[in-house]
């Protein structure tokens, strides 16, 4: 009752918010294809949320940008045309996290997370990816049996290098990742891993500028002036099931990408400097942007399944 509960909020939503149907990826790949406020919603398992996925893709929604419009300050809709890219595709696995990390090598790294059923309740077996942009996979380790308290964005903390992060709900099971050896190692911490900022809120690289979450996420907050004046950029009705559940910023901080979490997840990008705002992938299971740049690029990588993928503008003219 409760799956089927939830599931009724999940189409309410889409009919205020659809995200419309992406195309389906051509299966023939090999293992590997290069190419001050917490949300307060149900905790579901990993199959909850594949379940409620599966049948909200099989419903035939409309795109229905339209209905954004309404909750919008001084933001106009727009409609480029995004490329996508497979950059990483593994069956039998759900890519769930993604996290740029810094290197020695000038080629963008990141850090993505991907999950299989294990045996064990509300306890799955996730495998690390440690990866570039142009989709070479520099490392991978399973982390079996861990709790998807896992995925918080609190997580994963990088000092030097190496990369912090727990393992299960209660945070006392650790692993530290050597980015340059390659190893990891299970043990505790010898300092008290801490996040800098609020869990709803999302600096810019220069921490000048930050995006906030509000009222469960339904608001979308700007801070420009490093004061305590915040400008509302997005004002949604709050339904339970649709929420906006995480954000990046580009390398310039003119522009902020999003996702709504949940079985609605699409992701989007808010144009500072132009107030525009632009659905980048129209696909319901696609979440966890992060912008980084490939040869002078600017690349958006997100989470799409069973894969990584890449979205970029169609007309990006390199400027060398």
């Amino acid at each position: 009752m409760r799956l089927k509960h939830l599931f009724s909020l999940v189409i309410t939503s889409l009919l205020m918010f659809s995200c419309g149907s992406e195309e389906q990826k051509n299966d023939s790949f090999s293992n590997y294809s290069s190419g001050d406020m917490e949300l307060t919603f149900p905790e579901l398992s990993e199959e909850e949320e594949r379940e409620i996925y599966t049948q909200a893709q099989n419903e035939n929604q409309e795109d229905r940008i339209e209905f954004l419009s309404s909750s919008l300050r001084d933001l106009d809709i727009i409609r480029n045309h995004w490329e996508k890219e497979y950059l990483l595709c593994v069956e039998n696995e759900r890519f769930v996290f993604l996290k740029c990390i810094e290197t020695e090598d000038s080629v963008q790294n990141f850090i993505a997370l991907s999950s299989k059923e294990s045996p064990n309740d509300r306890r799955y077996d996730y495998t690390l990816y440690h990866m570039d942009v142009n989709g070479k996979v520099i490392n991978e380790f399973l982390i079996p049996n861990a709790s998807s308290h896992i995925r918080s964005r609190t997580n994963f903390i990088q000092k030097d290098d190496e990369i912090y992060f727990y393992t299960n709900q209660d945070e006392n099971e650790f692993i530290t990742y050597n980015l340059s050896a390659l190893t990891h190692l299970k043990g505790p911490l010898a300092f008290e891993m801490k996040f800098d900022m609020p869990y709803n809120v999302f600096e810019s690289p220069s921490k000048q500028k930050k995006v906030k979450l509000a009222e469960q996420g339904t608001y979308l907050l700007l801070n420009e002036t490093n004061t305590e004046a915040w400008d509302t950029l997005i004002k949604q009705e709050y339904t339970g099931s649709w929420s906006i559940g995480s954000a990046s910023w580009s390398e310039s901080e003119e522009k902020v990408y999003f996702d709504n979490s949940g079985a609605v997840a699409c992701i989007w990008e808010i144009d500072l400097s132009e107030r525009t705002i632009d659905k980048i992938v129209p696909a319901h299971s696609a979440s966890n942007p992060i912008c980084a740049k490939r040869l002078g690029e600017e690349i958006v990588i997100y989470c799409q399944d069973d894969c990584i993928k890449i979205a970029k503008k169609e007309d990006f003219n390199p400027d060398f």
